[in-house]
């Protein structure tokens, strides 16, 4: 068979992995926002260590799910797997802290006039009220990364 016609027969078990990692995408993400609501919204915690725990969090119920329903093992034995897939997973989680703490800390409420607003102290807060745009945001440059480094690294094809 020749490489394009072996590209081609690849294609569709291709189209199910992507399918099945943006199904457990969406999943993962919605936890996670969850996650980033109860710790920020409702125990008040702070919204960079609230979106470090719950990354966390959804990082080890991603891998779960990756292994059962997306890619399959054996590329290295299980140690590498595991190391390798912490590496991409750290690499892509620390791009994700840096684009939340980024857009939080840098969003333009707390640059433009504020002198529409009846107390100016509150800029900040407003700002934060984003976060769920912010993480959406992180979540979806940090997938691509993601789907790649597993599909080509980790795991099995």
């Amino acid at each position: 068979m020749s490489a394009q016609a072996s590209d081609l027969t690849s294609l569709p078990k291709l189209n199910q992995q992507i399918f099945s990692f943006a199904l457990i995408g969406g999943l993962c993400y919605l936890i996670v926002i969850g996650l980033l609501y109860l710790f920020h919204d409702m125990l008040g915690w702070e919204i960079n260590l609230s979106n470090a725990l719950a990354s966390l969090i959804v990082i080890g119920i991603n891998y779960i799910l990756n292994v059962k329903f997306v890619f399959e093992r054996g590329r290295h034995s299980r140690t590498k797997e595991i190391s390798a897939f912490v590496l991409f997973t750290g690499m892509g989680f620390g791009l994700n802290l840096l684009l939340m703490y980024g857009m939080t800390a840098l969003h333009p409420l707390q640059f433009w006039d504020q002198s529409y607003l009846a107390d100016t102290s509150d800029a900040p807060k407003i700002a934060a009220m984003f976060y769920i745009f912010y993480k959406t945001c992180g979540v979806g440059a940090v997938s691509v990364f993601n789907f790649l480094t597993r599909k080509f690294f980790v795991f099995k094809g």
